[in-house]
């Protein structure tokens, strides 16, 4: 296995351009990162500014910065393979971190969404609650199906590759550490869990059937699932 490779989660479920694009890149930014003491989630957290800005910037009839727009996307979409090389590279892993990874993700893409539904309503003349009911419809679109996919590849390291490695948390799960999270406390912690169980709970709604199999296994094997 090369250096790189052991940063994946499993190689099985790796995109094409994130083995030959992102994922090489990723990992000597981890390595600068790492040797620099930079945290997972200050990668996170900078991945979210560029991400933002990114979107930002396709609002305008620029094309230059719309270019601008778009390689900085790339860049946050960089970082945010970063954060996850450098968590498995320092065995600094979290879900805190995992939920603001997420979440992070989430808010870059509402920046593109509502500047590109901004720069529609000012420029194209267009009845803007019909741009509106379709921004909207691309945005729940697009959520769902990044849950799921998140969700069933997770689900894929856990059958297939090594339970260890999957980050396949259920709601009640999540709603029991929602429960003993303070809020006084522990406020941003509490609102992040908030939103990781709707996200969870949207998760399980799209996925009965895997619910079924995942509630047998469990019962059957518990953390020791067979090789298949």
């Amino acid at each position: 296995m090369s250096r790189i490779e052991s940063t994946y989660k499993a190689r099985d479920v790796e995109e094409t351009i994130d083995i030959y694009f992102y994922r090489p890149i990723g990992y000597w930014i981890a390595v600068a990162c790492r040797a620099l003491g930079i945290t997972p989630n200050i990668v996170t957290i900078v991945s979210i500014f560029i991400g933002v800005t990114g979107g930002h910037l396709l609002y305008y009839r620029d094309v230059v910065l719309n270019v601008w727009g778009i390689i900085l996307w790339v860049a946050a979409d960089t970082l945010d393979s970063v954060d996850g090389q450098l968590a498995r590279m320092t065995d600094h892993k979290s879900k805190f971190g995992r939920i603001l990874d997420g979440f992070g993700g989430n808010i870059i893409f509402l920046s593109i969404y509502f500047h590109l539904f901004a720069r529609m309503v000012a420029t194209t003349g267009v009845w803007w609650p019909f741009l509106f009911i379709l921004v909207i419809s691309s945005g729940i679109s697009h959520s769902i199906q990044s849950a799921l996919a998140d969700y069933y590849r997770n689900a894929y390291i856990k059958f297939a590759v090594d339970p260890a490695k999957s980050e396949l948390d259920g709601s009640d799960e999540v709603r029991e550490e929602l429960k003993a999270t303070s809020f006084v406390k522990h406020p941003i912690r509490k609102i992040m869990l908030r939103i990781y169980l709707n996200y969870t709970v949207e998760q399980e709604a799209f996925s009965k059937n895997f619910q079924k199999l995942r509630k047998r296994v469990d019962q059957e094997f518990g953390n020791a699932v067979p090789a298949w």
